[in-house]
């Protein structure tokens, strides 16, 4: 009976780790699929992209993650 168990629960744990994992696969290849670049999110490093020195919301800062 013990060992039953064991299975039962190292195939839910693989079941969900694979789960997880595809869903971050079909998540990735969406925005790929949307925004046509890989990888689908950029970070702004410049000030170039700053409106306002003070920023605020809505405004786009360094350390931005845009699409």
């Amino acid at each position: 009976m013990e060992r039953l168990e064991e299975t039962s629960s190292v195939q839910l744990l693989i079941r969900e780790v694979l789960l997880a994992g595809g869903m971050i696969v079909i998540l990735i290849f969406a925005l790929y699929a949307h925004t046509g670049s890989m990888p689908p999110l950029v970070v702004v490093e410049s000030s170039s992209m700053i409106h306002a020195e003070e920023g605020e919301v809505g405004s786009i800062d360094a350390g931005d993650l845009v699409l």
